[in-house]
């Protein structure tokens, strides 16, 4: 159960990666960064429009979902 101070799971030694593909992370940061925040966005504007500011109704819902799942 306990593992000491080793670790779990032992990802190995990467190598560094190339210069000429640092531009690449960089676009890549900035799509999935983008993509992630508008998933929030749109996330936020679902919950907005279920409960449409009767908070109750909400969590009266989360309520019996959490006593249901636990």
């Amino acid at each position: 159960m306990f593992n000491g101070d080793q670790a779990v799971i032992e990802v190995g030694q990467l190598s560094n990666a190339p210069v000429n593909t640092l531009w690449l992370y960089l676009l890549l940061g900035i799509v999935f960064g983008v993509a992630f925040n508008q998933l929030i966005f749109r996330i936020q504007d679902l919950f907005q429009r279920l409960h449409g500011g009767r908070m109750s109704k909400a969590l009266l819902m989360g309520d019996v979902a959490a006593c249901w799942g636990w």
